[in-house]
């Protein structure tokens, strides 16, 4: 007898169910429509979806007003808003559903009546909303000038006095990956607009463009610990608003990397995403971001070199400075003791970075490995830069340092100076080999 395979099964009967619609979508707004998401938020992240260049968010005592250009809604969606909350296997715009789920928003807070307009001009469709859940709605034609998609909300003047909204700066700490300027009350609050739109061409950092993920990528603060595996933190955003920070591992070497996408995938309530196939996505188009990060961090190191060198050698009675409890200062604290200490504590947190990220040269492409090996990441008692591949051909094998400068002695070049005293020995040992011995000038 051949047995049967683990999944056959045996019929039994066929059948079939109806959900009650209503009912359905009173979960949905409890636990999907975003539980202490602003609104507004909600409305931006539609209007992104939909490619708009500005958004305008207007809030009187008894009204809100968020108006907005691109892609306007079908007649299908404004038919029935929500059916693509509860079956979305046609495919519905993504700004119909972040438009579906802002509806559910605000009809938490039982409104007077929602007004959806949309269309081109004088070929407008309106949606009315009443009392939505108990089917109270009605599409109609309209015609006005003005952005392409409007929605007003109104409350009755006794709820409106209770009802808490977003003020413009805790809308503006959420919406720095906005494609679309956002206006609120007539005033631009969207300050980093600029400045994000030009991500990737600013010194120390690279553009994430791939598989429908934008953002910036830039090195993150390493420690002087070599035994510290560091992970990477990204600031994810969901269509122009931010959502839960997290952490994740990437090969190529630690950074902090902004990303923005219509594509996470979201926990219930749209607040965080979840490490899905998106993820994976998320993370090759950091990878190849990385890598180009990795190659300019390595051409800068490679150029400044032998200006660090001597930067090192004359500021060695002032390197205390630099430290604060044995942690590297930023730069602008580094700057607050002289400028050319500010600038080694640039020089040296690149260094650090690029050391972590040779610790995973496993990992890296052969041609990117090569050039990390080439690359000044030590440098000698007397200031001359040192790579890994020429401290790794020294005589017998073995690493000579020391952890002060030889200031007054014409010693062999190749000496390493240990900066970072016990902690620069373990980076030795691990980037180029266990035999190590002090030198004595």
């Amino acid at each position: 007898m051949t047995p049967s395979k683990p999944d056959d099964g045996i019929f039994v009967e066929a059948g079939s169910f109806r959900i009650d619609s209503a009912r359905a979508i009173e979960k949905i707004r409890d636990f999907q429509a975003g539980t202490d998401l602003p609104p507004e938020l909600l409305w931006i992240r539609a209007a992104n979806a939909a490619g708009a260049e500005g958004i305008r968010l207007k809030r009187t005592l008894r009204e809100f007003t968020v108006s907005f250009d691109g892609a306007g809604f079908s007649r299908r969606f404004l038919e029935d808003p929500f059916l693509c909350l509860l079956d979305d296997r046609e495919g519905w715009p993504r700004h119909e559903l972040h438009c579906a789920r802002a509806l559910l928003r605000e009809l938490r807070e039982k409104p007077e009546f929602i007004t959806v307009l949309s269309g081109t001009e004088g070929l407008d469709r309106r949606l009315s909303l009443t009392g939505v859940l108990r089917g109270q709605r009605r599409l109609s034609k309209a015609s006005r000038d003005g952005d392409l998609n409007e929605i007003r909300i109104r409350w009755p003047l006794w709820r409106s006095l209770r009802i808490a909204r977003a003020d413009s700066e805790s809308i503006e700490r959420r919406v720095e990956q906005s494609r679309a300027e956002i206006f609120f009350e007539g005033k631009s609050i969207s300050a980093e607009i600029e400045e994000y739109r030009r991500a990737g061409r600013r010194y120390g950092e690279a553009a994430v463009g791939k598989f429908g993920f934008r953002g910036r990528v830039r090195p993150l603060e390493v420690s002087g610990n070599a035994a510290e595996r560091v992970r990477s933190v990204l600031h994810p955003s969901l269509d122009g608003v931010s959502i839960e920070d997290g952490e994740f591992d990437n090969a190529r070497a630690a950074v902090e990397a902004w990303v923005d996408s219509g594509r996470w995938g979201m926990n219930a309530s749209q607040e965080a995403f979840t490490e899905d196939e998106s993820f994976e996505r998320m993370r090759e188009a950091v990878d190849a971001a990385t890598v180009s990060l990795m190659r300019r961090e390595i051409r800068t190191q490679t150029n400044r070199a032998a200006r660090t060198g001597g930067l090192l050698i004359s500021q060695a009675a002032r390197l205390n400075a630099l430290f604060d409890n044995g942690r590297l200062r930023t730069p602008e604290e580094a700057s607050g003791h002289g400028e050319a200490l500010g600038a080694l504590a640039v020089d040296l947190r690149r260094t650090l970075w690029l050391r972590d990220a040779a610790l995973r040269a496993g990992r890296l492409p052969k041609v990117l490995k090569a050039l990390l090996e080439r690359t000044p990441l030590f440098w000698s008692v007397r200031g001359f830069p040192a790579s890994v591949r020429f401290l790794s051909r020294r005589a017998e094998n073995v690493v000579l340092f020391d952890d002060s400068p030889w200031l007054d002695c014409r010693a062999d070049a190749g000496i390493v100076w240990c900066l970072f005293g016990p902690e620069d020995r373990r980076w030795l040992m691990r980037l180029v080999g266990p035999r190590l011995r002090r030198a004595r000038p």
